[in-house]
């Protein structure tokens, strides 16, 4: 059952592209926001710790697949709604989970493909036709997101850069004016400030400047920037490609010139056949335990056979596409 498939994986790899670089550097932006990390830990049970993503995660991939279409429809519903709550663009907290979101869109990804070639495409009750209206809803939602993502970056990025101290001016605010203390009321240090006011008749002051310019004069770009130009490392982790938009649209298109090609595939019995192994390797690598030694010797044969019956799959509809 094709359930506008095609659409969904050009809107997954937009959000990838678009998003490619969020969540690759660890960064604190400010005492009351999370930390951007490279990698959740999506491993073991459910824990209460886990975050809300990082459940709807586990929880998603808890999901199997059963041999009845309506037992499928409904499972790709249920994945569904786990994914739309974290498509609602929350400003900076949606930011901080960037990379969450990426990995569970691309884990959504795979099950939609993995659940629609299960369900068959004659099957049109009531419930596949929800399930469709779920799907373009989630695939509207993802648009929405990126446009509200990129308005809101791009707004505070401007606003980070305006306001981003310059090492040259702070070198030369702590080797002039050291004394008393200016280069720290220049970085918004005013508590650091008002001491060295206090103390100016002193040589603290001064000394306190010369560390700064020294330390300062070796000190990178970068790490000046993680140090006093927060909002502007935060910000500008996170990447655009202005013609995104205009190759989202080219998949779309291109996806529907393809579109009864691809449903002619499915229907061949090699290509239903080869789908079948596919489906065989997946749910032995869902179900494998690699907690031992010889588990993950069994993981690591299942993965090579699986990617082998992928190669297979993508040969026969590639035949099959060339002999018409």
């Amino acid at each position: 059952m094709k359930i506008i498939r095609d659409i969904l994986w050009g809107a997954a790899t937009q959000f990838g592209r678009e998003f490619g670089r969020a969540g690759a550097n660890q960064i604190l932006k400010g005492k009351n926001h999370y930390v951007i990390k490279g990698q959740s830990d999506y491993s073991g049970r459910i824990k209460p710790s886990d975050s809300d993503i990082v459940r709807a995660y586990k929880e998603i991939n808890r999901i199997k697949f059963a041999q009845s279409n309506k037992a499928n429809v409904s499972r790709l519903i249920d994945i569904t709604d786990k994914v739309l709550p974290f498509l609602e663009f929350s400003n900076d907290k949606s930011l901080d989970i960037m990379s969450e979101i990426k990995d569970l869109l691309d884990l959504y990804q795979t099950k939609v493909d993995h659940g629609n070639a299960l369900i068959d495409d004659s099957f049109k009750e009531e419930s596949a036709l929800f399930l469709e209206q779920k799907t373009k809803l989630l695939v509207e939602k993802l648009k929405k997101f990126n446009a509200q993502s990129k308005k809101w970056i791009d707004s505070n990025l401007q606003i980070a850069k305006n306001k981003r101290k310059s090492k040259s001016s702070f070198m030369i605010l702590s080797f002039l004016l050291g004394g008393i203390g200016i280069q720290k009321a220049y970085v918004g240090q005013w508590g650091y400030f008002f001491l060295s006011l206090v103390f100016s008749f002193t040589l603290i002051p001064v000394l306190i400047g010369l560390y700064d310019f020294f330390n300062t004069l070796f000190m990178s770009s970068d790490r000046f920037d993680n140090k006093f130009n927060i909002d502007f490392v935060y910000y500008n982790q996170f990447s655009f490609s202005s013609e995104n938009d205009l190759e989202f649209r080219e998949v779309i298109d291109q996806n529907k010139i393809t579109e009864n090609s691809t449903e002619e595939n499915s229907n061949n019995p090699e290509v239903k056949a080869a789908e079948m192994e596919v489906k065989k390797f997946e749910d032995a690598l869902n179900d494998i335990d690699t907690s031992s030694q010889k588990g993950k010797a069994d993981k690591s044969l299942l993965e090579g056979a699986l990617k082998s019956a992928k190669n297979k799959l993508q040969k026969i509809k590639k035949d099959i596409s060339s002999k018409k």
